[in-house]
């Protein structure tokens, strides 16, 4: 209480006011005492008695509307907003929300309004396409798992002789021993799709054909036999009735022939019997001078043994064996190269050599035959 409080009382009423104070500030006191000396005169309201009235409200206040807050209870609270959200309705948004998405050439954040969804992608027809082969192969080799050997063997001799029928060039079929084995008889081939004991034929790049081959095979190898001085040349590439008996008829004739110069038999069934038979033809002949032998079945091991039949071979000035059945192998090619270096006439070599040492021996060797020849013409001319 402040000085302020006390001006205006009389003595007697600054007593009993006193009096009351010493009363309250026992222990105990008779009930009656109390009441009595409080009624006996009235009291002026001071600020102490305002203010305790004024908490009093407050209190009776806070516990009318259900909260207690003279003392903290989280839990008490956490109940009490679980039962505001739950009765409270959610409002509804006028623009529905978008993950913000980020710009390529910017480092901020569009805005969720604004922020455009990415175009669905489309699958393009080549796509398509390619697909579609893909699941067609799966299904073909799913269908093909089951089968035998034997039935493996004739599906591909017919695909194969379709295949002959449409003019297309396609390579032998051959067994290729155990199962789930990928070689071909060859150990530089990576043919085959991993099927049992087969290697599928692939196609093989073909030399340019000008038209369907019609030359009559019986009558020319009567002529090439006969040692026809009027026969100077023959071509049987892509012969469609060319079988492999024929072309070891043609080879072994070619042996007492003494006038034919150029011979071609590119894609003529040449196998690795039928260049034997041109090995000990070129032995004896001394007319040839253009061989050509692409795209047959010559293994590199008779092309190395037909290389060595020509190191002392005069005449023969081109001789192409590209685009075999089998590569030549990289021990072959470094033989060869060494073979060729011996002979001085031959001026294109064709082989399909992935050494590239083996290929820059060789096109050294045609070089300098080919250099040597030009300076004996010069010379021949000067004179």
């Amino acid at each position: 209480m402040s000085d302020e409080d006390f001006e205006g009382l009389t003595e007697e009423e600054l007593n009993q006011l006193a009096d009351e104070l010493k009363d309250e500030s026992a222990p105990s006191h008779p009930r009656g005492a109390s009441s009595s000396s409080s009624s006996s005169a009235p009291r002026r309201p001071t600020a102490a008695a305002s203010s305790s009235s004024s908490s009093s409200s407050s209190s009776s206040s806070s516990s009318s509307s259900g909260v207690d807050s003279s003392s903290y209870n989280p839990d008490q609270l956490k109940k009490f907003m679980l039962s505001q959200a739950e009765s409270t309705p959610d409002v509804k948004e006028k623009i529905p929300y978008r993950t913000p998405t980020k710009s390529a050439t910017s480092s901020t954040t569009s805005s969720p309004a604004f922020s455009k969804q990415p175009p669905v992608a489309t699958e393009s027809a080549a796509a398509s396409k390619a697909r579609a082969a893909i699941d067609a192969d799966d299904e073909l080799l799913v269908a093909l798992t089951g089968q035998s050997e034997a039935d493996l063997l004739k599906m591909a001799e017919e695909l194969n002789e379709e295949d002959r029928e449409r003019g297309r060039v396609v390579r032998p079929i051959v067994a290729a021993g155990p199962a789930g084995s990928r070689s071909s008889g060859n150990s530089n081939s990576n043919s085959g799709i991993g099927m049992p004991s087969v290697v599928v034929a692939t196609q093989v790049d073909r030399p340019r054909d000008d038209g369907v081959n019609s030359v009559d095979l019986d009558q020319t190898l009567k002529r090439v036999e006969s040692n026809d001085s009027t026969l100077t040349a023959i071509n049987l590439n892509n012969h469609p009735d060319l079988t492999v008996e024929r072309a070891a008829a043609f080879a072994r004739a070619l042996g007492g022939n003494t006038h034919i110069i150029d011979v071609k038999m590119s894609n003529a069934h040449v196998s690795d019997a039928v260049a034997h038979d041109l090995i000990d033809s070129l032995k004896t002949n001394s007319t040839i001078q253009v061989l050509h032998l692409e795209t047959n079945q010559i293994s590199g091991k008779v092309i190395k043994q037909m290389i060595a039949a020509i190191v002392d071979n005069k005449t023969l000035i081109e001789l192409k064996l590209t685009n075999q059945t089998n590569s030549i192998g990289d021990s072959y090619e470094m033989e060869i190269a060494r073979l060729i270096d011996g002979n001085d006439t031959i001026r294109k070599l064709s082989l399909s050599c992935r050494s590239v040492a083996a290929r820059n021996s060789i096109e050294k060797v045609a070089s300098r035959n080919s250099e040597a020849a030009r300076k004996r013409r010069v010379a021949a001319g000067k004179k």
